[in-house]
């Protein structure tokens, strides 16, 4: 779908408008996936240090 801007109050208008719809069920998926990746990050980083710290990377 093609959205031509407008100067203006029009502007905000057409980006709503332009917006795709979502189920609140995809969007609570989609919720609970980023929550996930979330609270892996610091394990990660924590994995990444220690192999750092074993190899003397830093």
């Amino acid at each position: 779908m093609t959205v031509y801007l407008k100067v203006g109050e029009q502007r905000s208008k057409l980006l709503a408008e332009a917006q795709p719809v979502a189920e609140l069920s995809l969007l609570t998926l989609l919720e609970q996936l980023i929550a996930l990746a979330a609270s892996r990050i610091p394990a990660w980083e924590r994995s990444i240090e220690e192999v750092r710290l074993e190899f003397d990377l830093l």
